[in-house]
Protein backbone atom coordinates (compact mmCIF):
# COMPACT_ATOMS: atom_id res chain seq x y z
CA UNK A 1 0.00 0.00 0.00
CA UNK A 2 1.44 3.58 -0.94
CA UNK A 3 2.06 5.68 2.02
CA UNK A 4 2.00 9.48 1.28
CA UNK A 5 4.35 11.48 2.74
CA UNK A 6 4.63 15.47 2.49
CA UNK A 7 7.65 17.61 3.17
CA UNK A 8 7.21 21.09 4.77
CA UNK A 9 9.85 23.99 4.20
CA UNK A 10 10.09 26.82 5.35
CA UNK A 11 13.10 29.59 4.93
CA UNK A 12 15.35 31.81 7.29
CA UNK A 13 17.34 34.79 6.33
CA UNK A 14 15.82 36.12 3.72
CA UNK A 15 15.99 39.83 4.59
CA UNK A 16 18.46 41.79 2.44
CA UNK A 17 21.24 42.27 4.72
CA UNK A 18 21.14 38.30 5.91
CA UNK A 19 24.53 36.69 6.07
CA UNK A 20 23.40 33.44 6.02
CA UNK A 21 19.79 31.91 3.36
CA UNK A 22 18.42 28.69 4.77
CA UNK A 23 15.69 26.23 4.03
CA UNK A 24 14.62 23.77 5.85
CA UNK A 25 11.79 21.06 6.20
CA UNK A 26 10.44 18.24 7.70
CA UNK A 27 9.09 14.95 6.36
CA UNK A 28 5.84 12.52 7.67
CA UNK A 29 3.02 10.83 6.47
CA UNK A 30 0.02 12.29 5.51
CA UNK A 31 -1.39 10.84 8.43
CA UNK A 32 0.87 11.56 10.93
CA UNK A 33 0.47 15.20 9.77
CA UNK A 34 -2.83 15.13 10.59
CA UNK A 35 -2.03 14.05 14.28
CA UNK A 36 0.39 16.58 14.55
CA UNK A 37 -2.05 19.48 13.23
CA UNK A 38 -4.27 18.62 16.32
CA UNK A 39 -1.75 18.63 18.78
CA UNK A 40 -0.33 21.59 17.82
CA UNK A 41 -3.54 23.72 17.25
CA UNK A 42 -4.29 22.63 20.97
CA UNK A 43 -0.84 23.73 22.57
CA UNK A 44 -1.19 27.03 20.64
CA UNK A 45 -4.81 27.10 21.92
CA UNK A 46 -3.44 27.11 25.70
CA UNK A 47 -1.07 29.42 24.82
CA UNK A 48 -3.66 32.04 23.58
CA UNK A 49 -1.39 31.91 20.00
CA UNK A 50 -3.17 32.72 16.68
CA UNK A 51 0.21 30.82 15.31
CA UNK A 52 3.88 30.09 15.94
CA UNK A 53 6.65 32.19 14.66
CA UNK A 54 9.82 31.31 15.41
CA UNK A 55 11.60 35.10 15.09
CA UNK A 56 9.14 36.45 17.45
CA UNK A 57 9.36 33.86 20.12
CA UNK A 58 13.47 34.43 19.89
CA UNK A 59 13.23 38.03 20.12
CA UNK A 60 10.64 38.27 23.01
CA UNK A 61 8.19 40.59 20.68
CA UNK A 62 4.64 40.46 19.83
CA UNK A 63 2.34 37.91 21.14
CA UNK A 64 5.35 36.76 23.36
CA UNK A 65 6.54 39.93 25.01
CA UNK A 66 4.89 38.93 28.33
CA UNK A 67 6.34 35.16 28.95
CA UNK A 68 8.29 34.05 31.70
CA UNK A 69 11.32 32.01 31.26
CA UNK A 70 9.53 29.02 32.72
CA UNK A 71 6.71 29.68 29.75
CA UNK A 72 9.30 30.02 27.80
CA UNK A 73 11.30 26.89 28.24
CA UNK A 74 8.08 24.81 28.99
CA UNK A 75 6.59 25.44 25.70
CA UNK A 76 9.59 24.89 23.71
CA UNK A 77 9.60 21.74 24.75
CA UNK A 78 6.07 20.53 24.11
CA UNK A 79 6.85 21.67 20.93
CA UNK A 80 9.68 19.90 20.60
CA UNK A 81 8.08 16.39 21.57
CA UNK A 82 5.18 17.03 19.32
CA UNK A 83 7.41 17.42 16.19
CA UNK A 84 10.17 14.56 17.62
CA UNK A 85 6.77 12.32 17.74
CA UNK A 86 5.61 13.52 14.11
CA UNK A 87 8.14 13.27 11.82
CA UNK A 88 10.87 10.89 9.85
CA UNK A 89 13.21 13.26 8.52
CA UNK A 90 14.36 16.80 8.47
CA UNK A 91 16.55 18.43 6.08
CA UNK A 92 18.02 21.40 5.93
CA UNK A 93 20.36 23.52 3.16
CA UNK A 94 22.06 26.46 4.03
CA UNK A 95 24.18 29.12 2.05
CA UNK A 96 26.73 31.71 2.90
CA UNK A 97 24.30 34.59 1.44
CA UNK A 98 27.19 37.45 0.98
CA UNK A 99 28.97 34.83 -1.28
CA UNK A 100 26.39 33.70 -3.16
CA UNK A 101 25.29 37.29 -3.83
CA UNK A 102 29.01 37.63 -5.23
CA UNK A 103 29.02 34.76 -7.85
CA UNK A 104 25.28 34.64 -8.38
CA UNK A 105 26.01 35.45 -11.83
CA UNK A 106 28.19 31.93 -12.09
CA UNK A 107 25.27 30.04 -10.80
CA UNK A 108 22.39 28.68 -12.22
CA UNK A 109 19.60 29.24 -9.37
CA UNK A 110 18.77 31.96 -6.65
CA UNK A 111 19.47 30.80 -2.97
CA UNK A 112 16.04 29.30 -2.38
CA UNK A 113 16.17 27.45 -5.24
CA UNK A 114 19.25 26.32 -4.82
CA UNK A 115 18.56 25.96 -1.02
CA UNK A 116 15.56 23.68 -2.02
CA UNK A 117 17.61 21.42 -4.37
CA UNK A 118 19.69 20.86 -1.73
CA UNK A 119 16.73 19.61 0.55
CA UNK A 120 15.80 17.48 -1.94
CA UNK A 121 18.86 15.71 -2.86
CA UNK A 122 19.24 15.07 1.45
CA UNK A 123 15.02 13.77 0.45
CA UNK A 124 16.37 11.86 -2.21
CA UNK A 125 19.01 9.80 0.34
CA UNK A 126 16.55 9.08 3.10
CA UNK A 127 14.45 8.00 0.15
CA UNK A 128 17.08 5.15 -0.64
CA UNK A 129 17.87 3.96 2.60
CA UNK A 130 14.33 3.45 3.50
CA UNK A 131 13.18 1.78 -0.11
CA UNK A 132 10.86 4.49 -0.75
CA UNK A 133 9.96 5.13 -4.41
CA UNK A 134 6.43 6.74 -4.12
CA UNK A 135 5.95 10.18 -4.53
CA UNK A 136 6.50 12.82 -1.94
CA UNK A 137 4.32 16.13 -1.58
CA UNK A 138 6.99 19.13 -1.13
CA UNK A 139 4.72 22.19 0.66
CA UNK A 140 6.32 25.48 1.00
CA UNK A 141 5.65 28.61 2.83
CA UNK A 142 3.52 30.90 0.35
CA UNK A 143 5.20 34.22 1.07
CA UNK A 144 8.28 32.52 0.25
CA UNK A 145 11.20 34.47 -2.43
CA UNK A 146 11.90 33.06 -5.90
CA UNK A 147 8.50 31.00 -5.38
CA UNK A 148 8.11 31.10 -9.21
CA UNK A 149 11.94 29.98 -9.24
CA UNK A 150 11.43 27.13 -7.22
CA UNK A 151 8.26 26.34 -9.34
CA UNK A 152 10.02 26.26 -12.64
CA UNK A 153 12.91 23.98 -10.95
CA UNK A 154 10.44 21.43 -9.97
CA UNK A 155 8.66 21.19 -13.25
CA UNK A 156 12.12 21.30 -14.86
CA UNK A 157 13.15 18.44 -12.43
CA UNK A 158 9.53 16.18 -13.02
CA UNK A 159 9.77 16.65 -17.06
CA UNK A 160 9.02 14.13 -19.15
CA UNK A 161 11.82 14.89 -21.77
CA UNK A 162 15.10 15.21 -19.31
CA UNK A 163 13.35 12.23 -17.40
CA UNK A 164 13.76 12.15 -13.60
CA UNK A 165 16.79 13.95 -12.42
CA UNK A 166 15.62 12.34 -8.41
CA UNK A 167 14.87 9.14 -7.97
CA UNK A 168 11.57 9.88 -6.42
CA UNK A 169 8.57 12.18 -7.69
CA UNK A 170 7.60 15.64 -6.42
CA UNK A 171 4.94 17.44 -6.53
CA UNK A 172 4.57 20.75 -4.83
CA UNK A 173 2.03 23.20 -4.04
CA UNK A 174 2.77 27.07 -1.90
CA UNK A 175 0.11 27.24 1.56
CA UNK A 176 0.73 29.92 4.47
CA UNK A 177 1.83 29.14 7.84
CA UNK A 178 -1.23 29.92 9.88
CA UNK A 179 -3.57 27.40 7.55
CA UNK A 180 -1.31 24.67 6.87
CA UNK A 181 0.55 24.37 11.14
CA UNK A 182 3.46 21.73 9.77
CA UNK A 183 4.93 24.46 7.82
CA UNK A 184 5.16 26.46 11.79
CA UNK A 185 7.20 22.88 12.41
CA UNK A 186 9.48 23.96 9.47
CA UNK A 187 9.58 27.59 10.68
CA UNK A 188 11.60 26.22 14.05
CA UNK A 189 14.00 24.65 12.30
CA UNK A 190 14.82 26.78 10.05
CA UNK A 191 15.46 29.65 12.44
CA UNK A 192 17.67 27.35 14.52
CA UNK A 193 19.89 26.09 11.60
CA UNK A 194 20.10 30.12 10.19
CA UNK A 195 21.03 30.64 13.86
CA UNK A 196 23.74 27.56 13.97
CA UNK A 197 25.10 28.49 10.30
CA UNK A 198 25.40 32.34 11.12
CA UNK A 199 27.33 31.64 14.59
CA UNK A 200 29.59 28.74 13.32
CA UNK A 201 30.55 29.15 9.62
CA UNK A 202 30.28 32.63 9.46
CA UNK A 203 31.50 34.55 13.13
CA UNK A 204 32.89 31.57 13.73
CA UNK A 205 32.27 31.10 17.50
CA UNK A 206 34.30 28.12 18.96
CA UNK A 207 31.44 26.56 21.37
CA UNK A 208 28.74 23.37 21.38
CA UNK A 209 25.71 23.75 19.15
CA UNK A 210 22.53 25.68 20.49
CA UNK A 211 20.57 23.64 23.29
CA UNK A 212 17.50 24.11 21.28
CA UNK A 213 19.28 22.73 18.03
CA UNK A 214 20.22 19.78 20.26
CA UNK A 215 16.93 19.10 21.00
CA UNK A 216 16.00 19.11 17.68
CA UNK A 217 18.82 17.09 16.85
CA UNK A 218 17.11 13.78 16.21
CA UNK A 219 14.86 14.63 13.87
CA UNK A 220 17.33 15.69 11.37
CA UNK A 221 18.54 13.53 8.86
CA UNK A 222 20.71 15.89 6.36
CA UNK A 223 21.79 19.30 6.55
CA UNK A 224 24.33 21.20 4.25
CA UNK A 225 25.97 24.50 4.69
CA UNK A 226 27.63 25.68 1.29
CA UNK A 227 30.74 27.72 2.44
CA UNK A 228 32.43 30.11 -0.42
CA UNK A 229 34.85 27.66 -0.97
CA UNK A 230 31.67 24.89 -1.44
CA UNK A 231 30.19 27.40 -4.16
CA UNK A 232 33.54 27.58 -5.79
CA UNK A 233 33.50 24.18 -6.29
CA UNK A 234 29.92 24.01 -7.46
CA UNK A 235 30.41 26.68 -9.68
CA UNK A 236 33.69 25.00 -11.16
CA UNK A 237 32.20 21.54 -11.31
CA UNK A 238 28.99 22.47 -13.68
CA UNK A 239 31.68 24.66 -15.73
CA UNK A 240 32.69 21.11 -16.59
CA UNK A 241 29.64 19.42 -17.20
CA UNK A 242 29.07 18.53 -20.59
Amino acid sequence: METLLEAYFDESGAHSDARVFVVSGYLAPAEKWEKFAYEWANMLSEANLTHWHQVDFAQRVREYSGWTEENRVKFMQGAVGIIKNTVNAGVSCGVNAMAFKELAIRLPLRPYAFCAMGCFKHLERWASDNSHRDPIVCVFESGAPGRGEVSNMVQELMSAEDGERLSFRISFRFETKKQFLPLQAADILAYECYKEALSGHIRGEVRGPRKSLVELGPTLFGGTFHTRAMLEEFIAKIANEP
